[in-house]
């Protein structure tokens, strides 16, 4: 009888919180997703805009050691913004573990709002897509320089971010310490 309702309540314990957590986000999501979803369609539809008409200007290259060169580039910062970005999401969650653990210790909002912040800056850049804009072959070094700058300035940008979220959970962690103690 006793390992039934030890049992009973370890389960009890455990489903309680995911069953909270289910609740909370079939309350919140209806509304959020609504707009959400009509700018993923409008960001969707031009990012394949902007990709046919790169493919049909790189069709006009007639060389194809220039072609090949292009491709390869533009498919190399795309592969670049992906590893980039799903680094820097594993990372944030690792901030968001330790936040959730220090929660109980000290406050931790400051470190919560920078890391939802970060987060934020991190999704909206993983779906950015770099496309090399040229008019003619004259135009592909500059292009591809400037896809390339623009890239490397925008994670500049988004790491910026991460960092000041790691100080705010280094500081609340800090924080707890020194309570602690």
């Amino acid at each position: 009888m006793k390992k039934f309702t030890i049992s009973l309540f370890l389960f009890l314990l455990i489903a309680s919180p995911t069953l909270a957590q289910e609740q909370k986000q079939s309350q919140i999501m209806p509304g959020a997703l609504e707009g959400q979803t009509e700018r993923i369609q409008e960001r969707v539809q031009t990012l394949t805009q902007k990709r046919t008409k790169f493919q049909e200007r790189l069709q006009l290259i007639k060389d194809e050691k220039k072609q090949k060169i292009t491709e390869r580039i533009d498919t190399q910062l795309n592969k670049l913004n992906t590893k980039v970005t799903t680094t820097l999401t594993k990372i944030l969650g690792r901030l968001s573990i330790i936040v959730d653990k220090l929660a109980d210790k000290t406050d931790t909002a400051e470190a919560s709002e920078a890391i939802s912040l970060a987060q934020a800056a991190v999704d909206k850049q993983a779906t950015e897509e770099y496309v090399i804009e040229f008019s003619d072959e004259n135009g592909l070094k500059v292009g591809a320089s400037a896809a390339k700058e623009s890239l490397r300035s925008d994670l500049v940008s988004v790491r910026e971010l991460v960092k000041s979220a790691r100080q705010a959970v280094k500081d609340a962690l800090d924080t707890a310490k020194l309570v602690n103690n």
